[in-house]
């Protein structure tokens, strides 16, 4: 039996990568996935402990919706 994760972990790994975004819930967790060519004012919060560039938040969240859509339809 497969499950939603099942469907969306990997795309949604390749989507976080892509736009420089990860899960940080520390300073020392944030420093060490931070890209060091950008700045800490360059980035910001999402939902959940999930950092992005502030360019990039946008397209993290309609890929993430996108990824969670398909997901559920391969699901069902």
């Amino acid at each position: 039996m497969k499950y939603l994760i099942d469907y969306t972990n990997e795309p949604i790994s390749e989507l976080l990568k892509e736009h420089g975004a990860f899960f940080a819930f520390s300073d020392d967790q944030f420093n060490e996935a931070k890209n060091p060519d950008l700045n800490k004012e360059d980035y910001c919060h999402v939902f959940g402990g999930l950092i992005a560039p502030k360019n990039n938040a946008k397209a993290v969240l309609t890929g993430l919706a996108e990824i969670n859509k398909r997901g559920i339809e391969q699901d069902i």
